[in-house]
């Protein structure tokens, strides 16, 4: 045993001063500032960097700052100042108000009858095409800063997905939360954070949800209790299995599904093609976290390979308006390496079009168990325009009939029926 005659010690979860034997500790509150930068000497005179987060851009003047918003760069949370206090319910949810939030709780209200929730819920999409729930009973909006959990009722947290940083202060702050915390991963939030809060938060949670990164989880935080559900993708009432495409219309590409210097590299590979009867778009209205590439890049970057034949959809559209938009669609590629665009690769799955992907992604976890056909993207190195382009009505009617109950309102309420009732399976 050690005896500090003075010292000073801190570790992720408390600061210790030691005098004479004695220790006096307290915690470590989190604070986060993602949009600090550093700036040198002659860059605080004239200088520009992107944020932390990249949703901004920081511009310094002869040492003032100014600050921009990256164009398509939204945020998944937005915090209100109303105070929320105490509150209680058998499970309590935690959700950003977007074009998941309104199908879920729809789900939740017609089919899970024997559990009591409320649902705690902070601006998602700052668009208008979304699919809001209102504030009521079982609906609060507020400052999450302020919630306390009340333990004699509440059995239950879920989190659907921890994609800013003051859900995961509120977690690290509040570690008792944490013992009944099911976290419903949503990606960016088990990628793109790093450091000692994060990790505190993501290994302590209780259980996980996700049908897609279990395996990455437990290689970096050990094994977990693990539940296997999903939303219901917001295109399931709009799409259709699609018709045979006629010979004389423009073979269509989308490239991923957010603005991601990924895309540049599929235009690359596609740019051996650009005198064939082609056409390639991209949606960017907006973008992953920490990715700091704007939509106007991808679209220079597209045009000066393609020129017309390239575009990207930078509007936010409704569920239907994207759906009848992707119903063109003869192909698509999503191409990064970590999940991203799983709703899209379910829809095109569904309506029977032609499937690449970068073969690491943990995407493909769900989709090789319903053993969709899909096609590695670095594949159209070697591939004529027509090997590129074919794909037969067989492929298409057996990748549609393997995914389709997934797109059932009855099938996505039983697995989450498995969450509320804590059943693995």
């Amino acid at each position: 045993m050690k005896l500090y005659l003075l010292a000073y010690i801190r570790d992720s979860r408390f600061h210790s001063i030691y005098f004479m034997g004695i220790r006096i500790r307290w915690k470590v509150r989190a604070k986060v500032d993602s949009e600090q930068v550093h700036f040198s000497f002659w860059e605080r005179l004239l200088g520009c960097k992107n944020s932390k987060n990249g949703r901004k851009k920081i511009f310094c003047f002869l040492g003032m700052k100014f600050t921009r918003k990256i164009p398509g760069a939204i945020s998944v949370y937005k915090i209100y100042n109303k105070k929320i206090g105490k509150v209680s319910a058998e499970i309590i949810h935690i959700m950003a108000n977007n074009n998941f939030t309104g199908a879920f709780y729809d789900i939740v209200k017609k089919y899970n009858n024997n559990h009591q929730h409320l649902f705690i819920v902070y601006k998602g999409s700052q668009y208008k095409y979304i699919s809001p729930i209102q504030q009521g009973k079982d609906v609060v909006f507020g400052n999450l800063s302020s919630v306390k959990i009340d333990f004699k009722k509440t059995k239950k947290i879920i989190v659907h997905g921890i994609l800013e940083t003051h859900i995961f202060e509120w977690l690290y702050n509040h570690p008792k939360y944490l013992n009944i915390t099911y976290w419903s991963i949503w990606s960016a939030d088990l990628y793109k954070f790093f450091g000692d809060m994060y990790d505190y938060v993501r290994k302590n949670v209780k259980a996980i949800i996700t049908i897609y990164d279990k395996d990455n989880y437990i290689k970096r935080y050990g094994n977990k209790k693990c539940f296997n559900a999903f939303y219901l993708n917001p295109l399931a009432n709009y799409i259709s299995f699609a018709k045979q495409r006629s010979d004389n219309r423009p073979l269509t590409v989308q490239i991923n599904q957010c603005a991601t210097r990924d895309t540049l590299r599929v235009l690359d590979l596609l740019a051996k093609y650009k005198n064939e009867n082609i056409m390639i778009w991209s949606p960017t209205s907006y973008s992953k976290i920490g990715e700091k590439i704007t939509s106007k890049e991808i679209e220079q970057y597209g045009k000066n390979i393609f020129g017309n034949k390239f575009f990207v959809q930078n509007d936010y559209l409704s569920p239907k308006q994207y759906a009848e938009k992707i119903s063109l669609n003869d192909i698509i590629i999503v191409n990064s390496a970590q999940q991203g665009g799983v709703g899209n690769l379910a829809a095109a799955f569904y309506m029977g079009k032609k499937v690449y992907v970068n073969i690491s992604s943990s995407s493909l976890n769900a989709f090789n168990k319903s053993h969709q056909k899909y096609y590695n993207y670095e594949d159209i190195r070697k591939q004529t325009f027509n090997e590129f382009a074919k794909i037969s009505e067989h492929e298409k009617v057996e990748n549609y009939s393997k995914i389709k109950k997934y797109f059932s309102e009855k099938f996505v309420a039983a697995l989450w029926e498995n969450v509320f009732s804590d059943e693995e399976k």
